[in-house]
Protein backbone atom coordinates (compact mmCIF):
# COMPACT_ATOMS: atom_id res chain seq x y z
CA UNK A 1 0.00 0.00 0.00
CA UNK A 2 1.04 3.31 -1.36
CA UNK A 3 0.85 5.72 1.97
CA UNK A 4 1.61 9.68 1.09
CA UNK A 5 1.75 12.35 3.77
CA UNK A 6 1.14 15.84 3.30
CA UNK A 7 4.10 17.99 3.46
CA UNK A 8 6.40 15.00 2.00
CA UNK A 9 4.71 13.80 -0.63
CA UNK A 10 2.57 16.80 -2.32
CA UNK A 11 3.62 16.97 -5.26
CA UNK A 12 2.94 12.96 -6.12
CA UNK A 13 0.00 13.37 -4.20
CA UNK A 14 -1.43 16.40 -6.41
CA UNK A 15 -0.15 14.41 -9.55
CA UNK A 16 -1.80 11.45 -8.85
CA UNK A 17 -5.08 13.23 -8.07
CA UNK A 18 -4.96 15.50 -10.96
CA UNK A 19 -4.54 11.51 -13.02
CA UNK A 20 -7.84 10.39 -11.73
CA UNK A 21 -6.67 8.81 -8.85
CA UNK A 22 -8.79 7.65 -5.95
CA UNK A 23 -7.28 7.13 -2.02
CA UNK A 24 -8.02 6.60 0.98
CA UNK A 25 -7.54 9.59 3.80
CA UNK A 26 -9.05 10.32 7.68
CA UNK A 27 -11.69 12.19 8.09
CA UNK A 28 -13.41 13.65 10.97
CA UNK A 29 -14.89 10.39 11.97
CA UNK A 30 -13.75 7.33 9.77
CA UNK A 31 -11.93 6.51 6.85
CA UNK A 32 -12.97 8.07 3.34
CA UNK A 33 -12.03 7.63 -0.06
CA UNK A 34 -11.92 10.51 -2.69
CA UNK A 35 -10.88 11.88 -5.59
CA UNK A 36 -10.65 15.27 -7.40
CA UNK A 37 -14.54 16.24 -7.57
CA UNK A 38 -14.26 17.47 -11.14
CA UNK A 39 -12.97 14.48 -12.45
CA UNK A 40 -16.03 12.64 -13.73
CA UNK A 41 -14.05 9.63 -14.18
CA UNK A 42 -13.55 9.65 -10.44
CA UNK A 43 -17.21 8.95 -9.32
CA UNK A 44 -16.87 5.89 -11.55
CA UNK A 45 -13.84 4.29 -9.99
CA UNK A 46 -15.24 5.02 -6.64
CA UNK A 47 -18.45 3.52 -7.33
CA UNK A 48 -17.00 0.76 -8.32
CA UNK A 49 -14.65 0.03 -6.02
CA UNK A 50 -17.62 0.52 -3.03
CA UNK A 51 -19.81 -1.24 -5.38
CA UNK A 52 -22.60 1.01 -5.18
CA UNK A 53 -25.17 1.78 -7.92
CA UNK A 54 -24.03 4.95 -10.28
CA UNK A 55 -27.22 6.82 -9.48
CA UNK A 56 -26.59 6.96 -5.86
CA UNK A 57 -25.69 10.38 -5.77
CA UNK A 58 -22.37 11.51 -3.73
CA UNK A 59 -21.28 14.45 -1.67
CA UNK A 60 -18.16 16.59 -2.02
CA UNK A 61 -15.70 18.30 0.78
CA UNK A 62 -14.08 21.60 0.44
CA UNK A 63 -11.54 23.13 2.92
CA UNK A 64 -13.06 26.47 2.00
CA UNK A 65 -16.13 28.26 0.83
CA UNK A 66 -14.46 29.84 -2.36
CA UNK A 67 -13.77 25.83 -3.80
CA UNK A 68 -17.03 25.10 -3.78
CA UNK A 69 -19.48 28.08 -3.90
CA UNK A 70 -18.74 28.92 -7.81
CA UNK A 71 -21.24 25.72 -7.89
CA UNK A 72 -24.16 27.19 -6.35
CA UNK A 73 -26.81 29.97 -7.13
CA UNK A 74 -25.24 33.51 -6.07
CA UNK A 75 -27.33 34.14 -3.14
CA UNK A 76 -26.31 30.89 -1.24
CA UNK A 77 -24.18 31.99 1.79
CA UNK A 78 -21.33 30.40 3.28
CA UNK A 79 -23.36 27.43 6.10
CA UNK A 80 -23.47 28.06 9.80
CA UNK A 81 -20.91 26.38 12.35
CA UNK A 82 -22.20 23.27 13.13
CA UNK A 83 -20.89 21.33 16.28
CA UNK A 84 -20.28 18.34 13.91
CA UNK A 85 -19.69 17.69 10.31
CA UNK A 86 -22.31 18.58 8.38
CA UNK A 87 -23.33 18.34 4.85
CA UNK A 88 -25.67 19.87 2.70
CA UNK A 89 -28.08 19.57 0.10
CA UNK A 90 -27.31 23.12 -1.65
CA UNK A 91 -29.82 23.90 -5.20
CA UNK A 92 -26.95 23.71 -7.66
CA UNK A 93 -25.63 26.68 -10.24
CA UNK A 94 -25.04 26.60 -13.63
CA UNK A 95 -21.75 25.81 -12.75
CA UNK A 96 -22.02 22.86 -10.70
CA UNK A 97 -19.71 19.55 -12.30
CA UNK A 98 -23.16 17.46 -14.16
CA UNK A 99 -21.86 14.53 -12.58
CA UNK A 100 -22.36 15.90 -9.11
CA UNK A 101 -25.71 17.17 -9.45
CA UNK A 102 -28.89 14.63 -8.51
CA UNK A 103 -32.15 15.51 -8.48
CA UNK A 104 -30.97 19.53 -9.00
CA UNK A 105 -28.86 19.39 -5.69
CA UNK A 106 -25.50 18.97 -4.98
CA UNK A 107 -24.13 17.93 -1.69
CA UNK A 108 -21.06 19.81 -0.07
CA UNK A 109 -19.48 19.87 3.15
CA UNK A 110 -17.13 22.42 3.97
CA UNK A 111 -14.42 20.70 6.54
CA UNK A 112 -12.39 22.28 9.23
CA UNK A 113 -10.52 19.12 9.80
CA UNK A 114 -6.89 20.30 9.32
CA UNK A 115 -5.09 16.88 7.48
CA UNK A 116 -8.39 17.03 5.18
CA UNK A 117 -8.57 20.96 4.85
CA UNK A 118 -4.87 20.95 3.59
CA UNK A 119 -5.43 17.88 0.87
CA UNK A 120 -8.07 20.11 -0.55
CA UNK A 121 -5.92 23.64 -0.41
CA UNK A 122 -3.21 21.31 -2.31
CA UNK A 123 -5.67 19.67 -5.14
CA UNK A 124 -9.44 21.03 -4.84
CA UNK A 125 -12.76 19.58 -3.74
CA UNK A 126 -12.51 15.75 -3.51
CA UNK A 127 -16.04 13.61 -3.70
CA UNK A 128 -16.03 11.63 -0.44
CA UNK A 129 -17.48 9.03 0.87
CA UNK A 130 -16.52 6.56 3.58
CA UNK A 131 -14.63 3.89 2.63
CA UNK A 132 -16.46 0.57 2.58
CA UNK A 133 -18.13 -1.69 0.15
CA UNK A 134 -21.60 -1.28 -0.18
CA UNK A 135 -23.76 -2.99 2.82
CA UNK A 136 -20.57 -2.41 5.04
CA UNK A 137 -19.28 -0.64 7.97
CA UNK A 138 -17.17 2.67 7.63
CA UNK A 139 -13.62 1.59 8.09
CA UNK A 140 -12.90 3.61 11.16
CA UNK A 141 -9.62 1.99 11.74
CA UNK A 142 -6.62 0.79 9.66
CA UNK A 143 -7.02 -2.75 9.47
CA UNK A 144 -10.45 -2.55 8.52
CA UNK A 145 -9.38 -0.07 6.03
CA UNK A 146 -6.68 -2.60 4.18
CA UNK A 147 -9.30 -5.46 4.73
CA UNK A 148 -11.56 -3.26 2.29
CA UNK A 149 -9.00 -1.77 0.04
CA UNK A 150 -5.65 -3.54 0.33
CA UNK A 151 -3.96 -1.92 -2.77
CA UNK A 152 -5.25 1.69 -2.69
CA UNK A 153 -3.05 4.63 -1.55
CA UNK A 154 -3.99 6.42 1.38
CA UNK A 155 -3.33 9.79 3.26
CA UNK A 156 -1.15 8.87 6.46
CA UNK A 157 -3.02 10.21 9.91
CA UNK A 158 -5.34 9.97 12.29
CA UNK A 159 -9.07 10.28 12.05
CA UNK A 160 -10.64 13.10 13.87
CA UNK A 161 -12.80 12.98 17.41
CA UNK A 162 -16.41 12.77 15.68
CA UNK A 163 -18.22 9.78 16.55
CA UNK A 164 -20.23 9.61 13.65
CA UNK A 165 -20.21 10.64 9.55
CA UNK A 166 -21.18 13.86 9.04
CA UNK A 167 -24.74 14.58 9.01
CA UNK A 168 -26.65 15.92 5.86
CA UNK A 169 -29.10 18.32 6.07
CA UNK A 170 -31.37 19.89 3.19
CA UNK A 171 -30.53 23.31 2.83
CA UNK A 172 -33.83 24.68 1.27
CA UNK A 173 -36.26 22.79 3.57
CA UNK A 174 -33.94 22.59 7.05
CA UNK A 175 -34.70 19.09 6.77
CA UNK A 176 -32.60 16.35 8.16
CA UNK A 177 -31.94 13.94 5.77
CA UNK A 178 -29.46 11.81 7.46
CA UNK A 179 -28.61 12.68 11.30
Amino acid sequence: MVMWQLGRDDGDLRAYLEQGGVLAYPSEAVYGLGGLATEPAVLAKINALKGRPATKPMLTVAGCWDQISPWLPAEIPPPPAQDQPTSYLYPAGPQAPAHLVFQGKIGLRLTDFAPLQRLCALAGPLLSTSANGAGQEPARDLAQLTAYFPELPLLAGALGDAKRPSQIIDWASGAIVRA
